[in-house]
């Protein structure tokens, strides 16, 4: 399918990629830079924020009590997100800070799943982490958790998960994939894809954050949101009409 897309990618006035890394991919196959522009995705503000009482029924649902620090990774099972860093991590954070738990949810195949629980087990995480297959609703998903992970190794452009994690007020450790930087700016922490050491100092250095770190809905907010991306995409296709008069 590629071939052809790319063919007929030459007749094209207009392309958008959702992402820098999806632009420049498609640039790098042979798609004309010239027209082949970026709109970032628009996360609904309205459905995913900071409430309350979503956070307390989901905690209920998963039997984790108020005071307990829960951190979440929330992806489809598959080698791109790269679970088994994330356990690693886990192990590390929990011998530094015992208190805390974890959470994943997500679906995928049995095979691995079972792969991974066993792994889980054999790091010693068997008690203080669940799994959970993917929700009607999201957004109590990440009320619930106290801090967000992408340990995404490859394949991400921009991440939706943590744009609706943000817009719920969460703090977000991923991995340098994709345009997670770009996204989290200077509200979270970036470490290298297949680096569980750094992952888990994410996750230690977020939970001991101070209030003064600059807020994550609010980033969305400013340059995520469904508005913003309304705004430059009638901006773009405005300014494709007017090249083509």
């Amino acid at each position: 399918a590629l071939p052809i897309s790319r063919l007929a990618a030459r007749w094209s006035d207009l392309i958008v990629a959702n992402s820098s890394a999806g632009r420049d991919w498609h640039v790098a196959q042979g798609y004309p830079s010239s027209r082949t522009i970026l709109i970032p995705n628009g996360i609904d503000l309205a459905m995913f924020r900071p409430d309350g009482k979503r956070r307390a029924a989901q905690r209920r649902a998963w039997g984790i009590t108020p005071e307990v620090r829960l951190i979440g990774l929330v992806g489809r099972l598959d080698p791109m997100k790269d679970h088994a860093t994330f356990l690693r991590a886990a192990a590390l954070a929990l011998a530094e800070s015992p208190p805390l738990r974890f959470v994943c949810v997500g679906d995928g195949p049995r095979a691995l799943r079972e792969r991974l629980e066993a792994e889980a087990a054999a790091l010693g995480l068997a008690e203080c982490l669940s799994w959970h297959p993917a929700q009607a609703d999201p957004g109590a998903i990440y009320n619930a958790l106290d801090l967000l992970v992408s340990s995404s190794r490859f394949g991400e452009g921009f991440s939706n998960v943590l744009g609706e994690g943000m817009a719920c007020g969460l703090r977000c450790v991923a991995t340098d994939v994709g345009d997670a930087r770009a996204v989290i700016g200077d509200t979270g922490v970036i470490v290298p894809p297949g680096d569980p050491a750094g992952l888990a100092r994410g996750m230690l250095s977020l939970l001991g954050a101070g209030p003064d770190l600059p807020g994550p809905r609010a980033r969305i907010a400013a340059n995520y949101s469904v508005e913003r991306m309304v705004e430059r995409t009638e901006s773009a296709l405005t300014r494709c009409v007017e090249s083509r008069r």
